[in-house]
């Protein structure tokens, strides 16, 4: 790969053993000598020895003092970014080797979770009013944490949770590795928050890691994330995770093996089409986050798992560890020549105010650094009259909407609910443009002080702010019916004669309506609530960066200063200076040459043991090839029957098919099994516009990633297919990740989300979940769960009992838990909903 990407690696290629990794708890060997530190005390110790000397070099001293203070507290930071419910949390967990964090398909809240190392299981909360949270013994698990990170438990950061902070004695990074989890990004609703954590986060961190799928739809959201990264030259890892749901295609056209190169194909094209310019700087690792969670949860003696070593082999969670390693290996060598080259610097200025370097002295220019000065006031000025020129700019806009809400109708509702969003996502972006304003300008000027940007800038944590939708409330109305029969005419006949309802049967029908007067509520309080919540946004990060960045510059300049004006006022012997000279050039060789600042620090890394591993294979015979293929022909001509037999009860016989996807394989598994013909079909990896020409009403299969529900509602909205499909036609929402959702054990949550994306998207339109699994059984559960109105406990235990002994071919004991999970899925639902009689 020429541009820098390593080639996928065979099913053959050694997933090693913890045995066989030469060093350490992360199974990588990592030696660089960070010698900044020793050599930085050096220089202090120099400068600090002579009381007029330190005065003479005060400013000089105090920056040494300073920059040792910030390395020896500091440590390689690995930004873990990824698309809600990729699997971040579960990964990170793996990483911890615990349970600790959610893995929730909702999205988390706004805060920075940093994980590292430590001699025991611990969570720290640190809240905004300085209270610190401890979590360790019994309250270390995911509940307890839950009430401050989960964005459910902790809506809007109601808490005020400044940070968390997690430590684990069996971290798998290298103990001078900072791990910074992120929010989820591509949630429905919540593009401007991911602008403000991308753009807040890149910059502060050292490698980044982007969590993604196997089965990741939006191309375009991935190569938007890469560019963010891209910008700011960070190194990128590509974790493509869900390797363990990856098998062969339904029709066995594609083994698992050729699915799976082709997902880090897909990712590929995308990275040699982004922005970023060093593809050497790019790795892409597939795993299986669960089973490396499974196996680390086992290994540390927390949960007991039937994983065996084989599957935790497969999870590549090694590959992972020991790419993290190399990236750290390159990165850490750039830190340290960085620092050593500052510390150059210093030295070399000290040189010329000694008067070594005659050609080249040092004039202080007192305009110079009250530029300097000026610049920096004016950066905070600039930044506090931007913010205030933001809400002036807002609060007219605000006033007007607020009097069409007032007014508004359920037919002009929507059109207020777009105005509320617009205007506040258009507040949450001019703040984001004012921060990456002033951290450029804020960069430019540290570098020109000789202190590191790595060192000025730290990460801040954001409140999760979405957008607001229309609110809506189910209505029971009683229907007068005809009974049928021919005596129910003559009743009918009496009864209009004796003013009576002879020959009727009343039955309850239940209707959605718009909620106008909640959605109003909504409204105002997005309103209100908008300058709060972002006000909260701005000062965090003004106090919390830029207020403190300045103060540190302004203080650098203002020892200066003084330095300077000492140095004017005090007289240093010749000799004093010479001895002085003497140990710097001293100090100056021990670094070696400028140049040379690269070369000389010394990385060795370990080679991965890429010995084929053994692996249990056999030849099938005819039998059991024909067997296979019987098996598989058998499940296809269930889900055709299924589908043959939903198609004449809904009577969609007459309608066009169309299918609308971003997965071309899920397509492909969908027309085999289900056998639709002549369908139209949309594949959108960049959103083309789907195209009506229609004669008859249509059916749309649309297909659904419903493990990222929050990415997958954003793609369909983003169709515009309200435009299209019309109240005549039919919706066919195609649960395409069932394994996945399997897999990560949210069945119950991700159906419970789906369920709401069909109710919120297209509701005029008639429709129905279809799920798309090898086993026919699940979809079969789950139409018969969607026609049934309410399902009590016992009906539950009924349909369970009947699965088992009518379909045992289909049924094991984990296919009947599931299902039950499907069941619940639709009765939690219809118990929290809201009637008005």
């Amino acid at each position: 790969m020429d541009q820098g990407l390593r080639p996928p690696r065979s099913s053959t290629e050694s997933k090693w053993t913890r045995d066989s990794v030469p060093l350490g708890h992360s199974g990588f060997r990592r030696i660089v000598l960070m010698r900044s530190i020793e050599l930085i005390d050096k220089l202090i110790e120099n400068l600090a020895e002579d009381k007029e000397i330190a005065n003479y070099y005060s400013d000089k001293l105090n920056w040494a003092r300073e920059r040792r203070d910030d390395w020896k507290n500091d440590k390689i930071r690995v930004g873990v970014i990824g698309v809600t419910s990729s699997g971040k949390s579960t990964l990170i967990n793996a990483l911890l080797a615990s349970n600790i964090l959610s893995s929730a398909v909702a999205p988390s809240s706004g805060q920075l979770v940093c994980c590292s190392y430590g001699p025991e299981y611990l969570a720290k909360i640190r809240l905004e009013n300085k209270k610190v949270i401890v979590l360790r013994g019994n309250d270390f698990r995911e509940k307890k944490l839950m009430n401050y990170s989960d964005e459910r438990k902790n809506p809007l950061n109601k808490k005020k949770v400044r940070s968390i902070e997690i430590q684990s004695p069996n971290y798998g990074l290298e103990k001078d590795v900072l791990l910074i989890d992120s929010p989820g990004l591509d949630a429905y609703g919540l593009e401007i928050h991911e602008k403000l954590t991308l753009d807040t986060l890149v910059p502060t961190i050292d490698v980044c890691i982007y969590v993604t799928t196997m089965k990741a739809d939006n191309d375009a959201k991935t190569r938007e994330i890469l560019n963010v990264v891209s910008k700011y030259g960070c190194p990128l890892i590509i974790v493509q995770n869900m390797l363990d749901t990856v098998g062969d295609s339904a029709s066995g056209d594609k083994s698992k093996q050729q699915r799976i190169r082709e997902h880090r194909l897909k990712v590929e094209k995308i990275v040699i089409n982004s922005d970023i310019k060093n593809k050497a700087d790019v790795d892409i690792i597939q795993i299986s986050a669960k089973y490396a969670m499974e196996w680390r949860l086992k290994e540390s003696g927390i949960k007991a798992s039937d994983i065996t070593r084989e599957e935790f082999d497969s999870s590549n969670y090694n590959d992972l560890i020991y790419t993290v390693g190399v990236f750290l290996s390159r990165r850490k060598p750039r830190i340290e020549a960085n620092r050593k080259t500052n510390i150059k610097k210093v030295i070399r200025e000290i040189k010329e105010l000694n008067g070594e370097y005659k050609d080249s002295l040092i004039d202080y220019d007192p305009d110079h650094y009250g530029k300097i000065k000026i610049n920096i006031y004016e950066i905070k000025r600039s930044t506090e009259k931007a913010f205030e020129n933001i809400k002036k700019a807002i609060e007219p806009n605000a006033s007007d909407i607020q009097k069409k809400i007032d007014s508004a109708t359920e037919s002009d509702i929507k059109n207020c609910v777009k105005f509320v969003n617009k205007l506040v996502n258009q507040m949450g972006l001019s703040i984001h443009n004012e921060i990456e304003k002033s951290n450029m300008a804020l960069s430019e000027i540290a570098s020109e002080l000789n202190i590191p940007i790595r060192d000025l800038i730290k990460s801040q944590s954001l409140n999760v702010y979405e957008d607001l939708d229309i609110y809506k409330k189910k209505i029971l109305n009683s229907v007068k019916e005809k009974d049928k029969g021919i005596i129910a005419f003559f009743m009918r006949i009496g009864g209009f004669f004796s003013d009576k309802d002879w020959g009727y049967h009343v039955s309850n029908e239940v209707t959605e309506v718009i909620d106008l007067e909640k959605t109003k509520k909504k409204l105002y309080r997005r309103l209100a609530d908008s300058f709060i919540r972002y006000e909260d946004i701005y000062k965090n990060w003004y106090i919390g960066t830029l207020d403190k960045a300045c103060k540190r510059i302004l203080n650098s300049i203002e020892e200066i200063e003084t330095a300077v004006n000492n140095r004017k006022m005090s007289r240093i012997s010749q000799e004093k200076l010479n001895i002085l000279n003497e140990t710097l050039n001293l100090l100056l060789r021990e670094m070696g040459d400028e140049s040379d600042t690269d070369s000389e620090i010394v990385t060795q890394v370990s080679q991965s043991p890429n010995k084929q591993k053994t692996i249990n294979t056999f030849e099938a015979d005819d039998f059991l090839s024909d067997m296979i293929k019987m098996a598989r022909y058998s499940c296809r001509d269930q889900h055709r029957e299924i589908m043959k037999q939903y198609i004449l009860q809904e009577k969609l016989s007459d309608y066009d098919a169309v299918i609308v996807g971003w997965d071309e394989d899920c397509i492909k598994d969908l027309i085999w099994q289900s056998g639709i013909c002549d369908a139209r079909i949309f594949i959108l990896p960049e959103n083309e516009p789907v195209i009506d020409d229609r004669i008859n009403p249509k059916c749309f299969f649309i297909m659904v990633n419903a493990v990222q529900i929050g990415a997958a509602e954003k793609q369909i909205r983003s169709l515009n297919l309200e435009k299209i499909i019309r109240p005549t036609d039919y919706i066919i929402w195609v649960l395409q990740d069932f394994n996945e959702m399997l897999n990560s054990d949210n069945v119950e949550e991700g159906l419970g989300l789906l369920a709401e994306l069909q109710k919120n998207c297209l509701v005029n339109v008639p429709s129905v979940i279809w799920i798309n699994h090898r086993n026919p059984l699940y979809n079969f559960c789950y139409l018969k769960c969607q026609q049934i109105k309410n399902i009590s406990i016992s009906e539950e235990t009924r349909i369970l009992s009947e699965l088992k002994e009518k379909f045992r071919g289909l049924c094991d004991d984990g296919i009947i838990i599931n299902v039950g999970k499907m069941i619940r899925s639709r009765s939690i639902r219809r118990e929290t909903e809201q009637y008005d009689v």
